[in-house]
């Protein structure tokens, strides 16, 4: 008779567990989809005139950091406590955003008292057109 409560409280730890990974896994895929769009925000602020010139496909660094910082804070409202974004170039003229932001456990903040972090990261690459 006793194993009844104890088996019941079992399962609702399981079920706070369960919720609090949901909640991390939700952040991760909007960091995702944010830093996604705002690599892609970056290619798309590729300098047409040094394109045609034949100089290549080249963002500066000025105009890089704005995209970035403008797409995020269009996308700020639907993030929770989003990092500063880290920009780097790669090869080919590619772009890689890396964004994170802190979880706050509803159900586990006795198991995770400060949270944890969480961490998105998304390339882009220019391509050409087909004709």
């Amino acid at each position: 008779m006793l194993l009844i409560p104890a088996a019941f409280l079992i399962v609702v730890l399981f079920a706070a567990v369960a919720l609090d990974s949901a909640e991390a896994f939700l952040v991760q895929r909007e960091l995702a989809a944010a830093a996604d769009a705002m690599a892609n925000d970056a290619i798309a602020g590729i300098d047409p005139d040094l394109v045609f010139t034949g100089v290549g496909a080249q963002i500066d660094d000025v105009r890089l950091v704005r995209l970035v910082t403008e797409s995020l804070s269009e996308r700020a409202a639907d993030l929770a406590e989003p990092d500063v974004p880290v920009i780097r170039r790669l090869p080919g003229d590619g772009v890689e955003i890396e964004l994170g932001a802190a979880v706050k456990p509803f159900f586990g903040r006795l198991l995770h008292p400060g949270g944890w972090k969480v961490r998105a990261t998304a390339r882009a690459f220019p391509r050409q057109a087909a004709p």
